[in-house]
């Protein structure tokens, strides 16, 4: 991973200062998965990165999470995406093939970057995030994630992150359907997702 966004969410993890404020109700337990996470990818030079793909928030740990290290988190991230964990994992690597198809998966890394809109679990999975937490984490850290990568195309995936997005004011982004159940499902979902690869490629 690019060395300025580790050095960035590192901070998320020193641990993370707004947990002492905007995001005291947020759990932060490393060792039993709850910790700033789901994040992998702009593997190779910023200039490289040419997508930033945007999801909601990690949902709850699988049992076998436990990190002691930011280095820990993005590894684990990896293998998921690797391995295909769960629909949601195999949906994200559908829709990275679309956009760069003929690439192995470490190739795809380099030019892309996998991250959420806010980077800690909801108290319920799926549930509602607080609009204070939502907007202290996207302008501390999704914001900053996005200005090391000025090259790349912005999606933000489903309603979750794309309402989050336009609350801090920043609009240039594609909107797709979510990657996750049920947004997976729906009519449009590979259509949208179809938008986004042409967008990809459009540039050559």
């Amino acid at each position: 991973m690019n060395s300025s966004l580790l050095k960035l969410l590192q901070q998320a993890w020193s641990p993370c200062p707004l947990l002492e404020s905007s995001c005291k109700s947020i759990k932060f337990c490393p060792s039993k998965g709850f910790a700033p996470r789901g994040i992998c990818g702009a593997n190779g030079k910023p200039e490289e990165v040419e997508l930033i793909l945007i999801f909601a928030e990690p949902g709850d740990p699988h049992e076998s999470e436990s990190f002691s290290s930011l280095d820990d988190s993005i590894r684990y991230t990896e293998e998921c995406y690797r391995s295909q964990t769960d629909l949601f994992h195999k949906r994200v690597r559908l829709i990275l093939d679309m956009c760069f198809p003929g690439l192995t998966f470490d190739q795809q890394l380099c030019k892309s970057l996998l991250t959420d809109s806010v980077l800690c679990s909801a108290e319920k999975e799926s549930g509602t995030i607080p609009i204070g937490i939502e907007k202290a984490c996207v302008t501390n850290y999704l914001l900053e994630e996005i200005k090391l990568f000025p090259n790349a195309v912005v999606c933000a995936l489903g309603g979750k992150s794309q309402r989050r997005l336009r609350k801090v004011g920043f609009n240039q982004y594609v909107s797709a359907f979510s990657a996750a159940p049920p947004g997976c499902n729906y009519k449009g979902a590979h259509a949208s997702w179809e938008k986004l690869a042409a967008a990809i490629h459009s540039r050559g």
